[in-house]
């Protein structure tokens, strides 16, 4: 049987769009001697690495998380709850390692701790997809005094400065593609190259992140 037609099918069947973050090297900001960069440099968004979003319409990838306790994968090592393994075409999207993918049919729910600045404006550490649903005060839900402005900026209209609330709200995370953990399959019984495999982790940012929208 020849394995990349098949593949196509799994494609069609069950693959997602996914957005695709390519790492372009490390930011200025960061000193290689100490290895430390600065956490709220606004050009890498505190990463210490630069990337730059790469189209990817039309192409789709194979996710699957890794959802019970942890797993041990003979090739990748340790996984943990909430990894993804990525499977992309490599002409399509040669995903590497420390590139970020953002998978927008995968939502994520947090809860926010937020006080007002003395500014109009207040940004949620989110960008991806966010829409919120409550914001809470120590009172209950509160419904006046504020707007959402895409794609992550709470627009004050009357709430006093220095207050604090509770923001629920949902997002698509990012995700970053563990070291040593791209996995090139062997070509076909036909020739025609195949899928290559990486893992992801959860990326938690130091600062606000600067991608998607």
């Amino acid at each position: 049987m020849l394995l990349a037609p098949a593949m196509r099918v799994l494609d069609a069947q069950e693959g997602e769009g996914i957005l695709w973050f390519r790492t372009m090297g490390a930011c200025p900001c960061t000193n290689p001697q100490t290895r430390t960069w600065d956490r709220a440099h606004a050009l890498c968004a505190g990463t210490g690495k630069l990337r730059q979003q790469i189209d990817t319409t039309g192409f789709l990838a194979l996710v699957t998380g890794v959802r019970v306790g942890r797993r041990y994968d003979e090739q990748l090592g340790q996984l943990q709850e909430g990894d993804l393994l990525v499977s992309t075409w490599p002409n399509e999207i040669p995903l590497s390692e420390g590139d970020h993918v953002v998978i927008p049919s995968r939502n994520a729910v947090r809860t926010w701790l937020q006080t007002r600045g003395t500014g109009t404006d207040d940004m949620l550490p989110d960008r991806n997809n966010v829409a919120i649903a409550t914001l809470f005060d120590s009172t209950g839900e509160l419904k006046l005094g504020w707007e959402f402005v895409a794609p992550n900026i709470i627009r004050w209209t009357g709430a006093p400065a220095g207050s604090a609330y509770a923001v629920r709200y949902s997002y698509s995370p990012i995700y970053e593609v563990m070291e040593g953990s791209v996995l090139y399959r062997k070509p076909d019984y036909g020739g025609a190259i195949m899928p290559t495999v990486v893992g992801a982790r959860l990326f938690k940012p130091n600062t606000q992140d600067g991608y998607g929208g």
